[in-house]
């Protein structure tokens, strides 16, 4: 649920930050520096240059945590199909608990590969998950 309203209130600030009109702007303050590069203020290039990549970078991430959803969503599917073919197996009891014993051995390694994942590429930079 966390991820989910992360990746609504990144969709709401990218476009508060008007991906587009950030663009423009820039492309046309590059455009007035090429054409008269006395004229034109180096710091004004610079920031909306700042803006333009700080905008990019809120995507970035939010295709990041998309990704790392759609991920966790199909994770999470298999090893649901995986619980109910253990649990309506016909293997009787002892393959039951040997198949419980894989389904748990499963799930410990998708906790921590994510849980890799976080350390490796923490969707916040300054989350220490």
């Amino acid at each position: 649920m966390s991820a989910t309203t992360d990746l609504v209130q990144l969709d709401e600030l990218i476009a508060e930050l008007d991906p587009e009109r950030a663009t423009r702007e820039l492309k046309d303050a590059l455009r007035r520096r090429q054409r008269n590069p006395a004229s034109t203020d180096d710091a004004l290039v610079d920031t909306m240059r700042r803006r333009y990549e700080t905008i990019h970078a809120l995507e970035d991430r939010r295709a990041a945590l998309a990704s790392r959803i759609e991920r966790t969503v199909a994770d999470l599917e298999a090893l649901a199909a995986r619980s109910i073919d253990v649990t309506h197996g016909a293997s009787g009891r002892d393959g039951l608990g040997s198949d419980l014993d894989h389904l748990h051995d499963d799930l410990t390694a998708l906790e921590a590969a994510h849980r890799e994942l976080d350390q490796l590429a923490p969707l916040d930079p300054g989350d220490p998950r």
